[in-house]
């Protein structure tokens, strides 16, 4: 038999120096075509969790600031992320060369 190292999952984030602010949207469907209380009570749920930050635009939480870079914009992928936020999210996280970062989890 042998031994299993146990995993421990990081916290996306230090609750505990996060500030709540005002940040519920009254209306969020263009034309309101689609009705908002789902997500208004998310947005309630974790608001305390919502921190402004300049860096993230439109364009940069898209694939939209890649049109610009001469790597990145051989291949139009919609539902991906600009070079610049994966970038920023790296550094922010202290990610290294080598580090592994898994997006979803095999339970």
């Amino acid at each position: 038999m042998t031994a299993t190292k146990e995993v421990t999952q990081l916290p996306l984030f230090q609750t505990e120096t996060l500030v709540a602010i005002p940040f519920v949207h009254g209306e969020f469907s263009h034309g309101h075509e689609c009705e908002d209380i789902e997500r208004l009570k998310l947005e309630k749920q974790y608001l305390h969790l919502f921190v402004p930050d300049d860096r993230f635009n439109r364009k940069v939480v898209s694939f939209q600031a890649n049109k610009g870079e001469l790597v990145h914009s051989w291949l139009k992928y919609r539902e991906g992320f600009s070079s610049v936020l994966v970038e920023t999210l790296l550094k922010d996280f202290g990610l290294q060369s080598g580090d592994t970062v898994r997006f979803c989890r095999n339970i």
